[in-house]
């Protein structure tokens, strides 16, 4: 019997694009910065969104290969990033403050990606798409 491809939603290309576009975003940024400031003084600053960057690209070809870790890895990091945010907000920490965010990132940002990251990879159709069987094109 012949294996047939698994379909993949929209949505889950829209978040793999998604996931990629943020690390892109990060080396535009730092390659706008560079000039300014130095490369040597940006390498820390700019360390941890490269590590995060790296994983995004990782996760992103997970969900758009619909493995189940990658859903997993969305669905747990999407409450992480909800509450990180908001704690970062409540308690007035604003840790990304060299990168020039405000404190309402803390709030938007965290609620605009991360509930609906967690909605759209809880759905029970989404879910079964992400399992190990073989899924019809239909």
């Amino acid at each position: 019997m012949m294996k047939m491809e698994k379909k993949r939603p929209l949505g889950v290309i829209i978040f793999a694009i998604l996931f990629i576009l943020v690390p892109l975003s990060v080396v535009i940024e730092f390659i706008k910065e560079v000039p300014s400031y130095g490369f040597r003084e940006l390498v820390p600053t700019y360390f941890g969104p490269f590590i995060l960057s790296v994983f995004l690209i990782v996760l992103s070809i997970g969900i758009f290969k619909l493995k189940e870790w990658a859903r997993a890895i969305c669905v747990w990091g999407s409450i992480l990033f909800f509450i990180w945010g908001w704690s970062c907000f409540l308690v007035g920490w604003n840790p990304l403050k060299v990168m020039g965010l405000g404190e309402l990132f803390y709030i938007i940002y965290p609620t605009i990606i991360g509930i609906p990251t967690l909605f759209y990879f809880t759905r029970p159709k989404v879910k079964e798409q992400f399992k190990g069987e073989e899924i019809a094109n239909a």
